[in-house]
């Protein structure tokens, strides 16, 4: 099998990724991975050929081999074919719009994986609303994520509610995304059950070709503790 290095020789787009572990506990590298893509027409349909994996001595450099149709290819329906090398499994996601509401599932070979559905409303009661139901199949998990844009600013809020069928087992995460301007992006999220508040911040100006996040994780029952902080940048090219 060709090696990463190679693949990357031969497929035509390449984004790396470079992160850091926890900095409050010493300053090393999380990971450095790639993606490596490249469009592709099959049967008559263009789409994108991808490539994941790890640019890391000793670690297995092949993550993930995947196929997607491009946008309209196929009229209204769009899919992605993967395969993942550690569990040797494939998966695959369909997708499809219906009346304005956008339909996907996701299926694996153990059978039907996932139930997604997305409606869009322009105008509730002055705001632009985004409903995101969803179903985790083996899990038995729903998932219902709602955002909301502040009018025509720049602000958006969400909330995402998760719930364990049969059980009691629930979670809630409420957030916040602002965007700055000049390719900068503000977010806050806040999970209740774990008492945890997370900060993210997103530039593309510090350098050229680079996105920087700088991500910061505070614990709300002891905010004089110091908090996870960890860096990540993302180059094209």
């Amino acid at each position: 099998m060709m090696s990463l290095w190679q693949s990357l020789c031969v497929l035509g787009s390449v984004t790396t990724e470079l992160s850091s572990s926890d900095l409050s506990k010493g300053i090393s590298l999380g990971g450095l991975n790639a993606v490596a893509s490249h469009p592709i027409v099959l049967a008559g349909h263009k789409s994108t050929l991808a490539l994941k994996g790890s640019l890391e001595p000793g670690v297995a450099p092949l993550n993930s081999l995947s196929e997607a149709s491009a946008v309209g290819s196929l009229g209204r329906i769009a899919y992605k074919a993967a395969y993942k090398f550690k569990t040797k499994k494939p998966t695959l996601a369909l997708s499809a719009v219906e009346m304005g509401t956008s339909i996907g599932t996701e299926l694996s070979s153990g059978g039907l994986q996932k139930l997604s559905l997305t409606r869009a409303f322009a105008d509730v009661a002055g705001l632009a609303l985004k409903l995101s139901p969803s179903f985790n199949v083996p899990k038995r998990e729903a998932r219902l994520k709602a955002s909301s844009s502040m009018g025509q600013g720049p602000e958006k809020l969400f909330v995402q509610v998760d719930y364990q069928v049969g059980g009691h087992d629930h979670q809630v995460t409420v957030g916040a995304e602002k965007d700055l301007g000049d390719g900068k992006l503000a977010t806050a999220v806040l999970d209740p059950q774990n008492q945890e508040l997370e900060l993210e911040f997103c530039d593309q100006t510090l350098e050229p070709g680079a996105t920087w996040t700088a991500t910061a994780t505070l614990k709300t029952d002891d905010l004089v503790a110091t908090p996870a902080v960890k860096f990540s940048r993302s180059m094209a090219f």
